[in-house]
C-alpha cells in the first residue's frame, strides 16, 4: 500500500496534489471553437415536435455523440484541420450545450405532436385545424357501410315521387290534345308542367352521357348469376338490398312464393 510522506521536520502529513497540477494538456482554442461549430451546425428539431415549455434543445435522435464526432472528423480531414478527440468533442458537447436526441413515437402524428407540445397561445393558432383533424381521425376509425336499395315499382317512397307525380300530369293532358313526336317536346312540358313557383330544371343530355352497363359489367368481371352459401343460384336481378360493411358483402334476396 502507498504511503503518503511525512513532513520530517514536524510530523504533519504533506497535502495530496494528485490531479492538482497546473500541467494539464491544452486543447487549442481553434479546435474548441471548431468543435461548437460543428455541434452548432447541427439540425434541430421543429419547437412543435418538442415541450413548449423546455429550454432544452433537440436533434433527431437516430446518431449519438460518437456518430456525430465522427462526422465532425471527416469534416475536418476534408478541410485538412486538425481535430478534436472524441473526449474533448463529448465534453463541449454535455457540458457546454443543453441537447438532447429526439426519439419520437412510432407512427406519430405530426399535427397531435404540435397540438401537445405547443404553448397555450400555439394552441389557440391551430385549435380550429386540430379539432377538424380528430373529427376526420375518429371518422377514419369506424368501420365502413354503404347500404344501396333496388327499388320495387308501385312501393317507392322518395322526395321525388311528387315531382314524377306533377310531370306525368302535364304529360298526359298534353297527350289529349296532341301527340309527342320528338324528345324535345319532353324538355318543353317539364319544365311548364310547375304552375307555382320556381320553374323545374332541366339538363339536357347527349349520347356520350350514357354507360353500356352491360359492356362496363363484363369489364369488371361480373356475372349475371351467383350462388350463395348454399350452393343456390342467384341472378342480379333478384338481388333487392346490396349491403357493403367492410370486405364482408351480404345480399337480401327476393323471397319467390
Amino acid at each position: 500500500m502507498e504511503k503518503q510522506e511525512s513532513n520530517k521536520t514536524n510530523g504533519i502529513i504533506k497535502e495530496d496534489f494528485r490531479g492538482k497540477h497546473t500541467n494539464h494538456v491544452s486543447v487549442d482554442i481553434s479546435i474548441r471553437k471548431g468543435v461548437k461549430e460543428h455541434i452548432e451546425s447541427i439540425p434541430r428539431i421543429e419547437s412543435h415536435y418538442c415541450r413548449a415549455d423546455t429550454k432544452r434543445e433537440f436533434i433527431e435522435g437516430s446518431k449519438t455523440i460518437a456518430d456525430l464526432h465522427r462526422d465532425y472528423t471527416i469534416m475536418c480531414q476534408e478541410k485538412n484541420i486538425n481535430s478534436a478527440s472524441y473526449r474533448t468533442y463529448y465534453e463541449i458537447f454535455t457540458k457546454e450545450f443543453n441537447i438532447g436526441f429526439f426519439c419520437p413515437r412510432k407512427d406519430q402524428c405530426d399535427l397531435c405532436t404540435e397540438y401537445t407540445n405547443a404553448s397555450e397561445e400555439g394552441k389557440q393558432v391551430i385549435q380550429e385545424k386540430y379539432e377538424r383533424h380528430q373529427k376526420e381521425k375518429e371518422l377514419s376509425r369506424k368501420e365502413k357501410e354503404i347500404t344501396h336499395k333496388y327499388l320495387i315499382r308501385g312501393h317507392t317512397q322518395n322526395a321525388a315521387d311528387n315531382v314524377h307525380s306533377v310531370i306525368e300530369k302535364q304529360i298526359s293532358r298534353y297527350k289529349r290534345s296532341a301527340a309527342i313526336y320528338a324528345p324535345d317536346q319532353y324538355i318543353t312540358l317539364i319544365r311548364q308542367a310547375k304552375k307555382t313557383g320556381r320553374p323545374y330544371k332541366v339538363k339536357e343530355m347527349s349520347y356520350d352521357d350514357f354507360v353500356d352497363l352491360k359492356d362496363l359489367s363484363k369489364k369488371m368481371g361480373i356475372k349475371d348469376a351467383y350462388k350463395n352459401e348454399n350452393g343456390d343460384v342467384v341472378r342480379i336481378t333478384d338481388i333487392k338490398v346490396f349491403e357493403i360493411v367492410g370486405r364482408a358483402v351480404t345480399y337480401c334476396i327476393r323471397l319467390v312464393l
